[in-house]
């Protein structure tokens, strides 16, 4: 596999678009006429898809100079990893078979959609305080292929309650790690327990074999406290997203 695509045909279209760099160049050609083929869409790439960049733009696609952006932040695991500092009373463990429902609930606390139209830019106005991530999705996460229950961890309080979660993914050909999702209770917020999840789960991932770990949380200052929550990790930027926009959309082109 050489590229691959994935559009979200809403109003406007959303796209995902990964070509590699060593591609026939007929195969980037065929790839950008298909894009063209969308309508409006939004495009979100690295800034270093130097090719992926050029191709939009021969199109007739222009970056969107107030988009939020994500930055995407690395950091070896060989040697000293951070260590999970915690409040008295919590401690931090993997995902056991009996927290299903709990892990669940987690999730939808700290992922609510108004939380995360607000770390990506969008208006939060009337969204719900919770998420819509329930058992079956949670189900079909743990169905994946690469997903592992010593990578799923979990933060508890002194009462048993989860409070906060990091869900960790390798992959044994590039022997990479990436932390994705990592969220937080908002009534257990400003105590440290996401930072600790992911030291901790830095180290979970380097056990199972991860030569590097990636995050990619929101870059721009406008939302600045995920980029220096990973940055205490010892996690340095490596590259940053650009959205690009083809055709019109809301009123703009």
């Amino acid at each position: 596999m050489v590229a691959w695509a994935y559009a979200d045909t809403g109003a406007p279209a959303y796209l995902d678009l990964h070509v590699e760099p060593s591609a026939r160049p007929e195969v980037r050609a065929e790839v950008m006429a298909w894009v063209g083929t969308l309508g409006p869409v939004v495009v979100p790439v690295l800034d270093r898809e130097r090719h992926l960049r050029t191709g939009l733009e021969h199109l007739g696609a222009r970056e969107s100079a107030g988009s939020a952006w994500f930055v995407h932040q690395h950091r070896p695991l060989a040697g000293a990893l951070p260590q999970a500092l915690l409040p008295r009373g919590y401690r931090i463990r993997s995902v056991r078979s009996d927290d299903v429902e709990a892990r669940v609930l987690v999730h939808r606390r700290s992922w609510a959609p108004a939380r995360v139209l607000a770390m990506a830019g969008g208006t939060t106005n009337g969204r719900a305080t919770e998420s819509s991530f329930d058992r079956e999705a949670y189900d079909r996460v743990t169905a994946t292929t690469l997903y592992r229950r010593d990578l799923d961890l979990v933060v508890e309080a002194s009462d048993g309650r989860l409070v906060a979660s990091a869900l960790g993914w390798f992959d044994p050909v590039s022997r990479s790690g990436l932390i994705e999702p990592v969220g937080t209770d908002p009534s257990y917020a400003v105590r440290g327990l996401g930072r600790a999840a992911c030291a901790a789960l830095l180290v979970a991932l380097a056990r199972a074999g991860a030569q590097g770990a990636v995050v990619c949380p929101r870059g721009d200052d406008a939302y600045p406290v995920p980029r220096h929550l990973y940055g205490t990790l010892g996690m340095r930027a490596i590259g940053r997203t650009r959205t690009y926009v083809l055709g019109s959309v809301g009123g703009a082109s």
